[in-house]
């Protein structure tokens, strides 16, 4: 593919291990593992864009993956090294590679790659677990008692063209979407083909949780999604997202913004 002679990291794994590397020469890079490294039966690269073509973007977005497969602890990793340790890294280069990361990590989960879920949180994830993800958390008629707590922050993930607008409250292990929201009836053919979303939503459907209206979802009572933000985003708007930018509060400020850069 054109891309791959460019800059960007790489993942190369088997059942058992997981090597992290990095490169500018993508397509070099791979044929050298090809005959160096023999344990490898698929690899995933991952090519910056203009914006993010910089050596510290590359080192920092290698060492957060390593660090993050290690947390893990789900395959044994094959590095040699940690990567690259920058202690003086500029903040706006961090949050750039951590929302990079994140959309990593969401493509990956839906492809059924759980290299950085730690094995208790594995079946949480909405895209690996179809028999009930969405959690009812309280009856219908307690609904207007707890949606108008004034004390939890409303958050918006929209498509304006699409007329898709889901409010829902953060939580750290997930986010309660509130009855109502409107969700994206289809899916993008790459969630067609690699995700169980459209099973899913068909359940959900028969569940009376869905309604399907005007060409949407709606909402019919308060449900709870498990997993980052971006579990809940993919489900809304029927494609790979990052949760961490599509979820905005009334000011138009996103999850990122309150609650990885200001931490």
């Amino acid at each position: 593919m054109e891309e791959s002679g460019k800059m960007g990291i790489y993942l190369l794994a088997d059942n058992h291990k997981l090597y992290v590397g990095q490169t500018t020469e993508l397509r070099n890079r791979l044929k050298q593992h090809d005959k160096g490294k023999t344990f490898w039966e698929k690899a995933f690269a991952v090519v910056l864009n203009n914006e993010f073509c910089t050596r510290d973007h590359l080192d920092c977005l290698e060492r957060m993956t390593i660090e993050q497969a290690q947390l893990a602890q789900r395959l044994e990793l094959e590095n040699g090294n940690e990567g690259n340790r920058q202690n003086h890294l500029h903040d706006s280069i961090r949050s750039d590679c951590e929302n990079i990361f994140d959309e990593i990590d969401t493509l990956l989960a839906v492809l059924n790659q759980d290299f950085f879920e730690k094995a208790s949180e594995q079946k949480n994830h909405v895209s690996l677990e179809i028999t009930h993800p969405v959690e009812r958390i309280v009856p219908e008629e307690n609904q207007i008692e707890r949606s108008s707590e004034s004390n939890e922050e409303i958050f918006y993930c929209r498509n304006a063209k699409q007329g898709i607008e889901a409010r829902g409250k953060y939580r750290k292990d997930g986010f309660l979407l509130l009855r109502s929201s409107t969700l994206r009836l289809d899916h993008t053919p790459f969630m067609e083909q690699k995700t169980r979303l459209p099973a899913w939503k068909k359940k959900m459907i028969e569940e009376g949780v869905l309604k399907e209206q005007d060409g949407l979802l709606v909402l019919m009572d308060d449900c709870f999604i498990k997993g980052r933000p971006s579990a809940s985003s993919d489900w809304i708007l029927g494609k790979p997202s990052n949760g961490w930018m599509e979820w905005k509060n009334a000011e138009g400020k996103t999850l990122d913004e309150l609650y990885r850069k200001n931490k």
